[in-house]
């Protein structure tokens, strides 16, 4: 228990000294953060390897309103905690000085975050290198980005709900893969966004009954998955776009070579605003490595002419099939 080490919790008093004493006394067991505080730090936590820490209660809220659960409140740029092994159960927010950083890092492996939400940074959670990591029922709220991989493996998403409005109003993104990441991401939303999902050369993502709405001022438009580079894989099924304010929901843009887009079962309403119809699917590039594409079973509904499937500059290899 924090408090055990002289944590106090009101959101003013510096407890990073405290958090530390005790995590380092607690050696492989948990340590624990009651519920109805504030931790404030100001330098960063690193977890050891193999410990947990768990708090009292989380909430999906924004930073400043959450009622009766624990807080680790960041009052610094930088990361707020590294993480080697297991989180649960607590708040991570920033205060205004820490919008420049980084709610949770981690390099390590074999992961877990669960019934956590991280709020109010430039980035909720960084992962680098990281493989077989759990996210369950996380909340990414009012984060420029809200989740970025780089080279990870096999990362799953569950249930987790990302709200890429920053703190100064503007649409962010929802999740950001590079260096041949991979994120499968199971139920939960994506929302708000310019960008739900970027993607660059040899991720991939699986996306599976994802809710996904962008509910932007008038005039403003986004991308659900943009993929920008060679050798990207998108599987989306089950998924329910409200594509209102949509260029496209999936778009590939350019550089397809190899590319593989895999979409079953999705369901689309709601494609006008201003009078400018959304697509579900949107692609450029050559015949020379075209991009592979298997869609079967999307259902459209609400939607006006002229919104939909779409292409252009080359068509989809042979073997694809759109049902």
């Amino acid at each position: 228990d924090v408090l055990d080490f002289g944590a106090v919790g009101d959101g003013i008093v510096d407890d990073t000294a405290a958090i530390k004493a005790a995590s380092h006394a607690a050696g492989g067991a948990i340590v624990y953060f009651p519920a109805g505080r504030r931790y404030r730090i100001t330098s960063t936590l690193v977890q050891p390897n193999g410990q947990a820490w768990a708090g009292g209660g989380s909430d999906a809220t924004l930073p400043g309103e959450s009622q009766g659960v624990a807080v680790l409140l960041s009052d610094f740029v930088g990361d707020a905690i590294r993480l080697a092994h297991r989180l649960e159960n607590i708040n991570v927010d920033a205060t205004i000085n820490a919008r420049n950083g980084r709610g949770v890092f981690s390099d390590g492996s074999a992961i877990a975050i669960r019934d956590v939400n991280v709020s109010g940074f430039k980035t909720g959670i960084r992962l680098e290198n990281v493989w077989y990591t759990l996210l369950d029922h996380v909340s990414l709220m009012r984060n420029a980005k809200g989740l970025s991989l780089d080279y990870c493996y096999n990362v799953n998403a569950v249930s987790c709900r990302i709200y890429a409005k920053d703190m100064a109003g503007n649409a962010g993104i929802g999740a950001e893969l590079t260096n041949s990441a991979t994120l499968n991401m199971t139920g939960g939303s994506i929302e708000y966004y310019s960008r739900a999902v970027t993607l660059t050369t040899a991720t991939k993502v699986s996306m599976d009954m994802v809710y996904f709405e962008s509910a932007l001022p008038t005039g403003t438009k986004c991308f659900g998955i943009y993929a920008d580079g060679a050798g990207i894989g998108i599987s989306a099924t089950n998924c329910h776009v409200f594509y209102a304010h949509h260029t496209a929901w999936i778009f590939y843009n350019g550089a397809d070579s190899g590319g593989v887009l895999n979409g079953k079962g999705n369901k689309f309403t709601n494609a006008v605003v201003d009078g400018a119809p959304g697509y579900a699917y949107l692609w450029s590039g050559g015949r020379n490595t075209p991009l592979n594409v298997f869609l079967e079973g999307d259902q459209h509904l609400n939607v006006v002419a002229g919104a939909g499937l779409y292409w252009t500059g080359g068509l989809p290899s042979s073997g694809s099939r759109v049902t």
